[in-house]
């Protein structure tokens, strides 16, 4: 039997074994939340409240931006892609 200490300890207790269940996001949903980021007009909290997402999860994926960022100008990967394609 669950001795109840109060009506708050409860709820906390509720709260704690409550998850969200697991997202995934789109490609397109992740390159918008890295370009707002590395636009810079607002601080990761901010970006973190409007896109509903951890912070750590964006700076996670500006880093993977800034590191592929290369690669948008690749034009070996872009003839390596149509070949794989046919």
């Amino acid at each position: 039997m669950i001795k109840v200490i109060g009506v708050l300890s409860v709820l906390a207790l509720l709260e704690m074994t409550m998850r969200r269940p697991r997202r995934n996001h789109s490609l397109q949903f992740k390159a918008k939340v890295a370009l707002a980021a590395l636009r810079g007009d607002k601080t990761v909290a901010e970006l973190s409240a409007q896109f509903d997402v951890h912070a750590n999860q964006i700076v996670q994926w500006k880093q993977q931006a800034v590191e592929n960022l290369a690669a948008v100008f690749d034009k070996g990967a872009e003839a390596r892609v149509s070949e794989a394609e046919l």
